[in-house]
């Protein structure tokens, strides 16, 4: 900090002062140092030094950002050939397979405006986590939303979250042109759980379960992101509408991943929720439970973590950086800066339980640069739903 006494002020210029004092105005406020690893945001260790030092999968000096590797020109996920417009979903391991799961806008439809009406989750098939995937098949037909697969660590059952309940709905949006403004649909819930024995099997296999929480009302649950534990409990995090306050996360339980969900804090109010907006991920690592979401504008959030996943949740220091953002490079120096990236989802890697991949769903801009407002409904804003990977650890904690 400057400090001027006396002496010093008579003997310097008028000039030099006024500098001077600008720069208490100009220069950035030094780094907050950590004196914990929970300051670390529980990705990283507090050094002696009072610097974080990051597990891998975090950098930034708080352990606060993604440590997203290039996008790979060959294998970033899921963009349909056919002009099928996707917005989400992650790949998950089964024996020498991976099989993605990705809510995709039947009919060639946009996202906005259609996707509470024809959204449905299809499957994909690849020998890499990132793809490129194959044998494209529909398993849980409109209107299925959300989508977001596990495999259950008690029973082994595989498992797709979602919102929705069939609707047969059928409709064609052409493609690259603007489209009347659709006939609307529920916003939210209720959310559902398809389940079935294996990755791979047909459609009519999958047995349906729900609606696990309350249904399509204002305040209804969306955006279902469970954690699995091997007891067979479930920690459920959702989105509620609220009038004062907007989306906010809910914290959920259950005895089993068929539910129902009871709520751990009271939801007629904003008392008890957390402010991390709506799209909500959580995952465990071994410091700790973390989440992520997009609350920070369309295509960008801040960390959230906590010790036991319920009591504790806390957001990065105020000084830190967002997870991730708009921009995108790949790793043929290819950079784009998408309109929104919603929906994360992270997937742990199987060789050591660390994030492994970073999924989300993305929208492009129009070939002139520009952006959809919220109350146009474009055909020809393409989403697809990318995977980037992150970066790993030298050191196994």
């Amino acid at each position: 900090m400057l400090s001027l006494n006396a002496t010093t002020f008579t003997m310097v210029s008028h000039s030099t002062v006024l500098f001077a004092l600008l720069l208490l105005f100009v220069t950035p406020a030094p780094t907050q140092p950590c004196r914990t690893d929970s300051e670390c945001s529980l990705a990283g260790s507090c050094s002696t030094n009072g610097t974080c030092v990051c597990d891998g999968w975090t950098h930034g000096e708080y352990c606060e950002i993604l440590n997203l590797l290039p996008a790979n020109s060959q294998r970033y996920g899921y963009q349909n050939n056919s002009a099928y417009n996707s917005w989400g979903g992650a790949s998950i391991q089964h024996n020498n397979k991976w099989y993605l799961f990705a809510s995709q806008m039947a009919g060639r439809c946009p996202l906005l405006g259609w996707w509470s009406i024809v959204s449905q989750i299809v499957r994909g098939e690849a020998h890499h986590p990132m793809g490129p995937f194959e044998n494209i098949s529909v398993v849980v037909p409109s209107f299925a939303h959300n989508a977001k697969p596990f495999q259950s660590p008690q029973d082994g059952m595989w498992l797709i979250y979602y919102i929705g309940q069939e609707n047969n709905e059928t409709h064609r949006c052409q493609k690259h042109r603007q489209t009347n403004t659709p006939p609307g649909g529920k916003t939210a819930g209720p959310i559902m759980v398809a389940a079935a024995d294996r990755p791979d099997a047909p459609a009519e296999e999958w047995v349906h379960y729900g609606p696990l929480t309350d249904s399509y009302e204002f305040h209804s649950a969306t955006n279902p992101s469970p954690l699995l534990f091997q007891n067979g409990t479930v920690l459920l995090a959702v989105s509620r509408n609220f009038l004062s306050g907007g989306k906010r996360t809910v914290l959920m339980t259950s005895n089993s991943w068929k539910g129902p969900f009871r709520n751990i804090t009271a939801t007629s109010t904003t008392a008890g929720s957390l402010a991390t907006g709506e799209d909500p991920d959580l995952f465990q690592t071994p410091r700790g439970f973390h989440m992520l979401n997009h609350n920070t504008g369309p295509s960008s959030t801040r960390l959230w973590y906590s010790t036991d996943g319920v009591s504790d949740w806390q957001e990065t220091s105020s000084l830190a950086k967002n997870a991730f953002n708009g921009t995108v490079a790949f790793d043929n120096g290819t950079v784009i800066q998408v309109c929104q990236r919603q929906r994360p989802q992270i997937v742990l890697h199987p060789e050591d339980g660390m994030p492994g991949w970073f999924w989300s769903g993305v929208m492009l801009p129009l070939p002139n640069g520009s952006c959809p407002r919220n109350d146009l409904h474009p055909a020809s804003n393409p989403t697809f739903t990318l995977v980037q990977a992150i970066g790993r650890s030298k050191k196994r904690l």
